[in-house]
């Protein structure tokens, strides 16, 4: 059981939303938190420093150094997700973001199994925009 105090605007809207629906409130509070903990487990949001000292201190007790990796995430049309390695180029699916991030684990684990390499640096990632319809 679990008790949370909400701002009375996300309560009133949470309340007009159960209302309308005829679903309780309490299934959107679970659904909304299942959906953030999904995302939060499977993007492995951490400080990058925070995972270049855990590899660090991996190799310095005997065992291998973990690469730290780039997975870009995109809807997919059909549903759930499209992942992708840009460093390796493997690429996998899954319904939820956590299911493809450990798909696309996987992929990337057995090219690098047939092509294996040491390191491919620090990956810089940002975005741009180009003229387009808008669709």
């Amino acid at each position: 059981m679990l008790a949370i105090r909400l701002p009375p605007e996300i309560e009133q809207r949470l309340d007009a939303l159960a209302k309308r629906t005829r679903r309780s409130k309490s299934h959107y509070v679970r659904t909304a938190l299942t959906a953030y903990l999904d995302e939060l487990e499977g993007s492995r949001i951490a400080e990058p420093a925070a995972s270049y000292a855990q590899g660090s201190r991996s190799a310095k007790a005997g065992r291998k150094a973990a690469m730290q990796l780039t997975a870009v995430l995109m809807p997919a049309k059909e549903g759930g997700f499209v992942a992708l390695n840009p460093e390796t180029g493997s690429a996998s699916q899954g319904e939820s973001i956590s299911e493809a991030l450990v798909n696309l684990r996987e992929a990337t684990e057995l090219y690098l199994e047939e092509f294996p390499v040491k390191s491919f640096g620090k990956a810089l990632m940002t975005t741009f925009d180009v003229p387009g319809n808008g669709t």
